[in-house]
């Protein structure tokens, strides 16, 4: 029989104020990389205790193409979280603070952030301001959009294509005619030439959407996933520069609502 490996997890529910029990609960997973295990946990007074357990050492395969292994530990716990939430009207979500793995009796705090986004910008106060002062413009709403939708992407790996193709979309729905207009051919190559965007760097974070707009989990490696990052900030920053640049002068679809 293969040894098996268990990593815990330590975290927390948000709201923070809704306090409750569950667990201890245990379901298998299978990876597209062929991984197979079990993650358990349990909820008690708001805290979260979780594992992953594995015939593979984790450390020597290549698990983060979910963004870390505590997103194989999230795609257990949340099935069973969201029929809590569904019956009791609530969103609930969980944050993953800190882990320990089988060889060692230190609890290390996982990584926050996407350093592939984080280092795009060496003065961040000035970028900031840069990007609010758009707000004093209803067109600003598409730039707030499409950060809206990179957040949920930064705090699911799992969801990172879906969430970064629809930023894009709506900058590209700037160029519509009316808000409940299709995104048409034509709407997609005004898009390109107006902002400068390519093809190419559509279709990269397009690859990893089509499958999750449909219902699926797409696992993704981690360096794929910072490819993501990178293309949909290449052309987040070229639509707040066309902003900064006054735009096209047209009346946008948000602005005939």
């Amino acid at each position: 029989m293969n040894k098996m490996h268990t990593y815990e997890f330590r975290g927390v529910l948000h709201p923070n104020q809704i306090k409750f029990n569950l667990g201890p609960i245990s379901s298998p997973f299978k990876s597209e990389n062929g991984l197979t295990g079990h993650v358990s946990f349990s909820i008690n007074d708001g805290n979260i205790g979780a594992t992953l357990e594995s015939a593979l050492d984790l450390k020597d395969f290549d698990l983060f193409y979910m963004g870390c292994i505590g997103e194989m530990v999230l795609l257990g716990i949340y099935p069973y979280l969201d029929v809590v939430g569904y019956v009791n009207g609530l969103a609930l979500s969980v944050e993953l603070i800190e882990a320990k793995d089988p060889d060692s009796d230190i609890w290390k705090r996982l990584p926050t952030g996407v350093p592939v986004i984080e280092k795009r910008t060496a003065n961040k106060n000035e970028r900031y301001e840069e990007i609010c002062s758009l707000f004093d413009s209803p067109k600003g709403w598409y730039i707030q959009k499409a950060l809206s939708d990179l957040r949920e992407g930064i705090k699911s790996a799992g969801d990172t294509g879906f969430f970064c193709y629809r930023a894009i979309e709506t900058l590209a729905s700037y160029f519509k005619e009316n808000a409940s207009d299709d995104m048409t051919k034509k709407v997609w190559l005004e898009f390109r030439g107006k902002v400068d965007v390519s093809r190419d760097e559509i279709d990269a974070v397009k690859s990893h959407a089509d499958v999750t707009r449909h219902g699926f989990v797409k696992q993704i490696p981690t360096d794929e996933r910072a490819k993501v990052f990178a293309a949909t900030c290449n052309i987040i920053d070229k639509f707040i520069e066309f902003g900064r640049q006054g735009y096209d002068g047209r009346v946008s679809p948000i602005e005939k609502i």
